[in-house]
């Protein structure tokens, strides 16, 4: 049945080749629309039969450049890119795809927009990074240009330049994050703030913002080395780009506090982590910033092991400054609690715990301290 469906649609495709029959003559001549079947049929052979698929969209090239038909050559160009790209021959396609680009960029508008796209797909699929950041940058160079000359633009036609000029680039960023490449991502964001005051105006707090999202996807492959650096990225934007708001610092922080996938670190990366955090949040809310943060991140963290006994010392010393009694009675209590259910689990914890201990102010009784410092040397040795 397949084979006879075949047959039929090619009986039809050269009948119409061979005979002067003309459909829509008002936009299609003779020639064009057998140059248009040329390239259909080609593709009917594209799983099939390499052969039988380049003869047709060759000879659709010839015609097509012999008449000039610039729209048909790119057509020509990109099936033939389509068909070795199905064959496994990419560099082939390459070549083809990017006579067919070459072609819609100098036609310009929505074509050249479309090309650009195309090419990103191929880059992307092929994994050519390199090629696929210079694809990226020409398409900032579209935008930035239909920003600056104010153009309403065709593809999102109802969007006002604002609008558009950010809806063109998040899937872009998008497609980058997934290829794990976020510092270059990051670039491309850092360019659209610098282009004007207003394109920075975007809700910081969406899980589509773009440091929400790769941070994802680093805590997801447990890449902690690359989320250290970027949680330092992120707060710097912040700081340059929109240093008065602090719901949106706030709003990170906590991201922060709860993503770090804590279990992957290494000694060194925790440090750097807990710098950062600590840094970041005396900057834009002092002791009661962290304060909160970390009765919110003791509260709901419910095994004992080395961290969360760092951070309830830390937190019980920030609440003897703030003259906090309720959280400083809750953080007691919580040492308590260690007293009895902690076990030892980390070599060389008797030290850190000892400095620990020597390093945390006096509380309200001495008694709180003797109790669990007494146990916790028990437990060690």
């Amino acid at each position: 049945m397949k084979y006879l469906k075949r047959n039929t649609l090619f009986f039809i495709f050269f009948f119409l080749l061979n005979t002067s029959f003309i459909v829509n003559a008002q936009n299609f001549s003779k020639d064009s629309l057998r140059i248009e079947l040329l390239n259909k049929t080609s593709i009917l052979f594209l799983e099939q039969s390499k052969d039988s698929a380049l003869f047709y969209v060759n000879e659709a090239l010839i015609n097509a450049k012999k008449l000039k038909f610039n729209n048909l050559i790119a057509v020509s160009y990109y099936n033939k890119a389509r068909i070795y790209e199905h064959w496994k021959e990419i560099e082939n396609a390459e070549e083809n795809y990017i006579n067919w680009y070459s072609i819609r960029k100098e036609q310009g508008g929505n074509k050249y927009r479309w090309a650009l796209s195309g090419m990103r797909r191929f880059y992307t699929e092929t994994k050519q990074i390199e090629k696929l950041k210079k694809i990226d940058r020409e398409w900032m160079l579209v935008l930035d240009k239909q920003y600056d000359d104010n153009i309403q633009s065709e593809w999102n036609s109802n969007k006002s330049p604002v609008e558009e000029y950010r809806l063109s680039l998040y899937p872009v960023l998008f497609n980058l994050v997934k290829l794990e490449q976020y510092f270059f991502a990051e670039e491309l964001l850092i360019h659209m703030f610098e282009k004007s005051e207003d394109l920075r105006k975007i809700n910081w707090s969406n899980s589509d913002f773009l440091y929400y999202r790769a941070d994802g996807y680093m805590a997801k492959q447990q890449d902690t080395a690359s989320l250290t650096l970027w949680y330092k990225h992120w707060f710097e934007t912040i700081d340059k780009y929109y240093p008065y708001d602090y719901n949106i610092v706030e709003s990170t922080l906590f991201t922060l506090s709860w993503d770090y996938p804590e279990e992957y670190l290494t000694p060194d990366m925790r440090e750097k982590y807990e710098k950062l955090f600590l840094d970041i949040a005396f900057k834009y809310g002092g002791y009661e910033t962290y304060e909160k943060l970390l009765f919110s991140k003791l509260y709901y963290n419910k095994t004992w092991n080395y961290s969360r006994i760092k951070l309830t010392l830390t937190a019980l010393q920030i609440s003897i400054i703030t003259n906090n009694q309720f959280c400083t009675n809750k953080y007691l209590i919580q040492l308590d609690e260690f007293v009895n259910s902690f076990s030892v689990t980390e070599a060389n914890l008797k030290e850190k715990i000892e400095k620990l201990i020597a390093e945390t102010p006096v509380l309200v009784t001495n008694k709180n301290i003797t109790k669990w410092k007494a146990k916790t040397i028990q437990e060690l040795e």
